[in-house]
């Protein structure tokens, strides 16, 4: 009876162990994918802005060359000046 008890403690503090090592695992994974989330959000935003210029200066060199032209820069149906998204 003794052996039987001693080979059930054994057996749970293997268990333990494995379970603690694993949240430990589980645990570094978690802190590399957050450090690779982070780096991933960054390029995107940095990215996400470069292009928002460089549409921007598009948009103004076009304007210009209207301009120049002797042609209307501006609608009425693409006022961009308004911040409402609704529809009419």
């Amino acid at each position: 009876m003794a052996c039987s008890k001693k080979i059930d403690n054994n057996v749970k503090e293997l268990d333990s162990e494995t379970i603690l090592m694993t949240l430990d695992q589980i645990g570094q994974t978690i802190d590399v994918m957050t450090s690779v989330v982070g780096r991933l959000r960054g390029y995107l935003t940095e990215h996400s802005a470069a292009e928002i210029d460089s549409g921007l200066k598009q948009i103004n060199r076009a304007i210009e060359e209207f301009e120049a032209q002797g042609l209307p820069a501006s609608s009425p149906y693409l006022d961009v000046s308004t911040t409402s998204t609704t529809r009419h």
